[in-house]
């Protein structure tokens, strides 16, 4: 295990005891970001007026940790481009659509100039926590040291979207009217431990090469999810006196659950309580979805009790609901696909992982997220 220690600087400031000494540096954070828009306005005709915009951000960031020698490396890529059309039909009558992508690509990991063997094949040096808990990156009685427990991770989340909302004007009333749909891809490899995590009860520990508890992701599976969310409203703005205005109107929302391209959607469920062994691997994430129809009233009230615009008075009631369209971070970290193997109390020498082979003996499977 003497190796182990070069992930940590030498020691240049007080010895604490306990062979424990502090290290003072002041490694550079560098970032780097570009970013750009662009609109184009176009009016065929007299009724009509066609507009676009794309905007694209991209950046890196290199952040080192307490630990100089362990550094987090990030880089991120957002694009948008949208095109939309209004078209008047009459005075009374207006209509605007629109059509849009977006996409958001993501990449985290962490780095060490440190040039160790990793305990999986090919891979690098994973993290080490010393006297500190087990959890991913946990606290450490000294500074974490090797690559981040979440190394590797990628991610691009595709948005495909269409509305069309119309706008009518008739007498007292103002008819607005709208249907929105969204598909969504989720393209995710974000299974943690990917390089694996040695936890060390203490110093002591660490100097026998002894560990408590080594996590580790060694097969990890890139994952495709994707939802289709449909939502629609009708609302009418009645103007019932020059200083009483009254407001009805309907929305709903809708989707197919939250699916998996390739049928490898894994969740744990429970049955009378007790969560299962083994995770149900279907299309859907959900053994019911409870969104395929969301019914959203709306009732709202402005009143200018005096007529002179100074005072007025609002009152409303309405339901508002929001679907859950980000749940891919957990389910990412589920087996069979991303199965987290934990193995207590095994010699440092032991940590030799192969990816694709079986398992060692004496592992267990830890579900992530779950509390």
């Amino acid at each position: 295990m003497a190796s182990l220690l070069t992930l940590w600087p030498d020691e240049n400031g007080p010895r604490l005891g306990g062979g424990i000494a502090e290290a003072f540096s002041h490694p550079l954070q560098t970032i780097r970001e570009d970013f750009g828009t662009t609109r184009l306005d176009f009016n065929p005709s007299s009724k009509d007026a066609l507009s676009s915009a794309y905007t694209v951000d991209d950046s890196v960031a290199t952040t080192p940790t307490a630990n100089p020698l362990s550094l987090v490396a990030e880089s991120l890529r957002e694009q948008v481009w949208s095109v939309q059309l209004q078209h008047v039909f009459s005075a009374t009558v207006l209509d605007t659509a629109r059509i849009g992508f977006s996409r958001g690509s993501y990449f985290f990991t962490g780095q060490t100039p440190v040039d160790l063997p990793g305990w999986i094949t090919g891979l690098p040096i994973g993290a080490v926590v010393v006297g500190g808990g087990t959890a991913s990156n946990g606290a450490s009685v000294i500074s974490l040291a090797g690559t981040n427990s979440a190394s590797n991770l990628r991610a691009v989340r595709n948005l495909f979207t269409y509305d069309d909302q119309v706008a009518i004007s008739r007498g007292v009333h103002q008819l607005e009217a709208g249907v929105w749909l969204e598909r969504l891809q989720a393209n995710d490899n974000l299974a943690q431990n990917q390089y694996g995590q040695a936890s060390f009860d203490s110093l002591t520990s660490l100097l026998e090469g002894a560990v408590s508890t080594f996590s580790v992701v060694p097969s990890p599976t890139p994952l495709g999810w994707r939802s289709l969310e449909i939502a629609g409203f009708v609302q009418d703005a009645i103007k019932l006196r020059p200083n009483l205005d009254f407001r009805i109107g309907f929305r709903f929302e809708s989707t197919d659950g939250w699916n998996e391209a390739h049928r490898r959607a894994s969740n744990y469920v429970f049955a009378n309580g007790v969560i299962q062994t083994n995770p149900v691997v279907a299309n859907s994430v959900l053994t019911r979805n409870r969104a395929k129809f969301l019914p959203d009233p709306r009732v709202g009230l402005a009143w200018d009790p005096f007529g002179k615009g100074k005072t007025v008075l609002h009152a409303g009631f309405g339901v508002y609901r929001a679907l859950l369209d980000n749940l891919d971070y957990r389910l990412d970290q589920t087996a069979p696909f991303n199965t987290t193997l934990t193995l207590k109390s095994v010699p440092l020498s032991s940590l030799e992982f192969v990816p694709g082979a079986p398992p060692p003996s004496g592992n267990r499977i830890s579900p992530s997220g779950l509390e």
